[in-house]
């Protein structure tokens, strides 16, 4: 991540997932017992993708 998340923090755990935390240089995923660490870190890149995406919409239509 460019920029430090700040109050976007709590945005983008939400959007991620629980068992996420995200941080200004990291994001920490919490696997349980038998989770498959590759499906869970695809699974939340997705999740972030999909988040920026939707946060460039609304960047866009305010511009």
């Amino acid at each position: 991540m460019v920029q430090p998340v700040r109050g976007a923090r709590f945005a983008r755990e939400k959007a991620l997932g629980p068992g996420v935390k995200v941080g200004n240089h990291q994001i920490h995923i919490r696997l349980g017992q038998g989770d498959s660490w590759k499906e869970t870190l695809v699974s939340a890149l997705k999740a972030l993708l999909e988040f920026a995406r939707r946060l460039e919409m609304t960047m866009a239509a305010r511009s």
